[in-house]
């Protein structure tokens, strides 16, 4: 039985094998694919036929291609569970301490 790849013990030589970065052939080959069958559809039209009549498979797929993490800041303020309660009970006993107004009477 012939042996393949090298000896035991003998290290790799420096330079060999796939750099680094380097894709996937078959990977290229499947994403040209993809892209090829994408703008044989209809591109962004199709997208838009997609998105209006099965939105749940297209929110999938913009879960696949948006970043998961955004970076920015939008002005908000995230509050924890305690927080947010404090504050909805504080605006709702405030809301009661207001007078209620009287109903006219007209006579």
């Amino acid at each position: 039985m012939a042996t393949r790849g090298r000896k035991k013990g003998v290290s790799k030589t420096l330079g060999s094998g796939r750099k680094r970065g380097t894709p996937n052939k078959l990977t290229m080959q499947v994403k040209d694919a993809i892209q090829n069958a994408f703008a044989e559809v209809g591109g962004q039209k199709y997208l838009v036929t997609v998105a209006k009549a099965d939105p749940r498979t297209f929110c999938t797929l913009l879960g696949k291609v948006l970043p998961t993490q955004l970076e920015g800041d939008l002005g908000l303020t995230i509050k924890c569970h305690e927080e947010a309660l404090a504050e909805l009970e504080a605006a709702a006993m405030a809301i009661k301490a207001k007078p209620k107004a009287r109903a006219r009477v007209n006579g």
